[in-house]
C-alpha cells in the first residue's frame, strides 16, 4: 500500500521508480542522511505515462530487480533459468513501438501474448502474469534470523558505519513485517561490507 501511495503521487519514470525501488526516498534520507541522492532517469526522461515506465523497466528495473528475482527463485527451486527473452535483436523489435501497442486493457505484455496465442492454450493467455518471487520475508523470519541477527542487529555491524544505525533498525522492524526486501538488502549490504573488509 505504501508503494502504490508513493506511486500515485508521481507520473512517468519517478512513478516506475516507485514501483521497483527497496528504499523510498524517505527511506533512504534517513540511512544516507545528506548523502541521500537519486539517479537520474536515463532513457526515461522527457517520456509521459506508460512509454516512460516501459523506458525505465527496460534500463533500471529489468536488470536489477526482475533478473535478480527471476535469479532467487529459480534457485531456491533448484532450477537453472536462462532468461529467454533477452535477446537484443528481440528487444530493438519490440521496444520502438508505442506503449498502447505493447499494452493491453486487461493484461500486460500485449505484444508476447499476441505473438503465442496459436501456441498455447486461451485460458494460459488470459491469466495475469505472475511474476516469480523468493519467499524473503519467510527465510529472514525464518531459517535466515539468526544470520541477520548475528551479521546485521549488532552495534558492530559494518553496514551500520554506512548507514544511520536507527534507521537500519526502523527498515528491518518494517520489512521483516513485510515482504523483507529492505531486510534483505542490508544483509547483503552487510555480507558486501565484510567481503570487502576482509
Amino acid at each position: 500500500m505504501q508503494r502504490a501511495a508513493a506511486a500515485l503521487r508521481h507520473i512517468g519514470a519517478p512513478r516506475a521508480r516507485s514501483l521497483v525501488e527497496i528504499f523510498s526516498t524517505d527511506e533512504r534520507r534517513a540511512l544516507l542522511g545528506s548523502a541521500a541522492r537519486v539517479a537520474i532517469h536515463g532513457a526515461a526522461e522527457g517520456l509521459e505515462g506508460a512509454d516512460a515506465a516501459l523506458a525505465f523497466d527496460l534500463e533500471f528495473a529489468l536488470p536489477d530487480s526482475v533478473l535478480a528475482q527471476v535469479g532467487a527463485a529459480s534457485a531456491a527451486a533448484g532450477v537453472k533459468v536462462r532468461p529467454a527473452f533477452l535477446d537484443e535483436p528481440l528487444a530493438r523489435a519490440v521496444v520502438p513501438p508505442a506503449a498502447r501497442h505493447k499494452l493491453g486493457r486487461k493484461h500486460g505484455n500485449r505484444l508476447l501474448r499476441e505473438a503465442v496465442e496459436d501456441l498455447l492454450p486461451r485460458e494460459l493467455l488470459a491469466q495475469p502474469p505472475q511474476p516469480p518471487a523468493a519467499p524473503l520475508a519467510e527465510w529472514l523470519r525464518g531459517p535466515l534470523r539468526p544470520m541477520l541477527a548475528d551479521l546485521v542487529r549488532p552495534p558492530t555491524a559494518r553496514v551500520r558505519t554506512l548507514l544511520d544505525p536507527r534507521a537500519i533498525d526502523l527498515a528491518l522492524t518494517h520489512s521483516l513485517a513485510g515482504d523483507g526486501r529492505r531486510a534483505w538488502s542490508l544483509l547483503a549490504l552487510e555480507l558486501w561490507a565484510r567481503e570487502q573488509r576482509g
